[in-house]
């Protein structure tokens, strides 16, 4: 009879331990206390992976500079536009960005970026 209580026992634990597995993507809306920094309004760039985020990012080259470039880090991809280079023009709130991704060069910029539209070129 123990060894029936003990296996009851061990298989509540694991059924609570699993329910309560933090999950990282949940509650993880990007910018949602972060303040406005700038607007896109029909710019087009291209899609990248962070690695460092574990999303997808719409890398912006702002014109007139050698090598400036905003990173918009997109809380939720479309499946349809997931593709490492895909071109794409987008509309969208751009926000103060906080997360683990660090610029490598000078002109490179992170910030989180709230979608409106996007389109595939």
């Amino acid at each position: 009879m123990k060894s029936y209580w003990y296996m009851l026992m061990l298989l509540a634990t694991m059924v609570v331990g699993n329910g309560c597995q933090k999950n990282d993507e949940v509650g993880r809306d990007c910018a949602i206390n972060t303040s406005v920094t700038g607007q896109a309004n029909q710019y087009e760039g291209y899609v990248h992976f962070v690695t460092e985020e574990q999303r997808y990012a719409i890398v912006y080259h702002i014109p007139g500079t050698y090598d400036s470039q905003i990173y918009g880090v997109v809380c939720a991809l479309s499946e349809e536009f997931r593709q490492e280079g895909k071109k794409v023009k987008f509309s969208g709130t751009y926000k103060e960005y906080n997360g683990p991704a660090k610029p490598v060069f000078g002109g490179q910029e992170y910030r989180y970026l709230e979608l409106k539209t996007i389109e595939a070129l």
